[in-house]
């Protein structure tokens, strides 16, 4: 029952801001477990540290007495509005330990939004979420090229970047380049204007990856989003 009541809201969500806060309430009054289960797509990813697939790695799984606390402050949306990616800080109550967190949503075609991927960085410090998350949607414009088009290494002006442990950095700092690792995860939105790919680090751990966004700006595909679990440099 209690799976259905949190799949009928996730359907209800009228944008994947309103899934991610409906996925974070749900963590506090359901459960953390019980809402990762829920609202995962038959595909989801997360880390634990290794790469796992959620509902394998979530099943039969107890939740946890204090669940984590997330708040969405900056939010990617494809054209057709059926992707979304989904950054902003979390929190373990009391403050023991802070961090931000990434969520890939899709919107099924019974209206639903699932998650696909959901993975974190620590940081020392508590990052604020800010008044109201920061949207920016894919452009509409040129839509027959933005399947084909190759990814860029072009960055949006206001791109996400966050190194390792670190808080996310300055617009003018420059992102190193991408993984040459194996793609862990990836996939794009229907009318190819939003796009992700998940990456290990080629000679690190297991786990240690690379996240990128690309955006269609409606003439090529930007880099609007670049994680890694390590800072520049430390991969072997």
């Amino acid at each position: 029952m209690i799976s259905i009541l949190l799949i009928a809201a996730a359907a209800g969500a009228v944008s994947p801001l309103d899934a991610e806060r409906d996925y974070a309430r749900a963590a506090q009054t359901r459960g953390q477990w019980t809402a990762f289960r829920a609202t995962a797509a038959p595909d989801a990813l997360m880390f634990v540290p290794e790469p796992k697939k959620a509902l394998e790695w979530l099943e039969g799984r107890a939740d946890p007495a204090v669940s984590v606390m997330w708040w969405p402050a900056r939010s990617w949306v494809s054209c057709d509005g059926n992707l979304a990616v989904n950054f902003g800080p979390w929190l373990r109550k009391g403050g023991s330990a802070a961090g931000t967190f990434t969520t890939v949503w899709a919107k099924g075609t019974d209206g639903a939004w699932r998650w696909k991927l959901d993975r974190g960085n620590s940081v020392p410090e508590p990052i604020a979420a800010g008044d109201r998350p920061k949207l920016v949607k894919a452009s509409c414009a040129n839509l027959g090229a933005a399947r084909g088009a190759s990814a860029s290494a072009s960055r949006d002006a206001d791109m996400l970047l966050q190194l390792g442990d670190r808080a996310p950095a300055p617009a003018e700092t420059t992102a190193p380049a991408g993984s040459d690792g194996d793609v862990i995860q990836a996939g794009q939105a229907p009318d190819g204007t939003l796009r992700w790919e998940v990456r290990q680090i080629k000679g690190a751990a297991a786990g240690e990856h690379v996240v990128r966004v690309w955006r269609w700006d409606g003439a090529r595909q930007r880099l609007a989003v670049y994680e890694t679990t390590q800072e520049a440099g430390a991969a072997r």
